[in-house]
């Protein structure tokens, strides 16, 4: 007896075979059975003329404004994505202090082309500062899709220099530790992990290279060092 049954569809399974009808067989939230599968169910699903395959997993997204107003996080949920990462080149909103706003949004503007008058309406009055508030907001919000959230480098290093991440090439030992802390904070609430760029495509209002872009090897080596180690 199963919790859901999937029958009569076409099947993709992801293994490089070929296509095949077949049905599903999901208990406990989980596939348990592939092909020809016996015994009821509490709930049938009749995928006839469907394809059934597993979810898409989108590696490299910039939903980090959107999905604070969009849970459907469309188009992707249109697409048979099921799973996104977010955070990647070293772009976000969060941590972003509020003397910052602008300038992170001008950022993505430039780098992701994603519309101010868009990002800025639809984030409103934001609710959050730091990156636990951010990831508390997109919780309660809820979401259709799953989602893994990278905490990046040109939040980090504005949220910790200012102005001078975007002007200053080395940043102070006492910086480079405050901007580690915030990186442990983001995994410890999270994150699946830190996100940098150091493309020369990457560049923000005026042609001025992003935050991440001023960074020293050394200041990266240490972000990246594992924080939980003596040294």
């Amino acid at each position: 007896m199963y919790e859901l049954k999937i029958v009569n569809g076409t099947l993709i399974d992801g293994t490089g075979q070929p296509r095949f009808k077949g049905d599903i067989g999901i208990s406990d939230g989980k596939i348990a059975a592939i092909g020809v599968v016996e015994g009821g169910a509490d709930r049938v699903i009749d995928a006839s003329g469907r394809i059934v395959a597993p979810g898409f997993i989108d590696i490299h997204t910039h939903y980090d404004p959107q999905i604070v107003w969009d849970r459907m996080l469309t188009p992707s949920s249109w697409q048979g994505v099921t799973t996104v990462v977010m955070g990647t080149c070293g772009f976000g909103i969060a941590p972003t202090r509020k003397a910052d706003r602008d300038f992170l949004l001008h950022t993505l503007k430039h780098v992701e082309g994603m519309d101010y008058n868009c990002t800025s309406t639809g984030l409103g009055d934001w609710g959050f500062e730091t990156f636990p508030e951010y990831m508390d907001v997109i919780e309660s919000n809820g979401m259709v899709l799953n989602v893994a959230v990278q905490v990046g480098h040109t939040c980090v290093r504005t949220w910790v220099m200012g102005a001078d991440a975007q002007r200053r090439k080395e940043a102070t030992s006492e910086e480079i530790d405050a901007m580690r802390e915030v990186i442990r904070e983001a995994m410890e609430v999270g994150a699946i992990g830190f996100a940098t760029s150091n493309s020369p495509a990457h560049s923000g209002e005026g042609g001025i290279p992003v935050p991440s872009r001023w960074t020293t090897v050394d200041e990266l080596e240490a972000l990246v060092k594992r924080k939980f180690e003596e040294e």
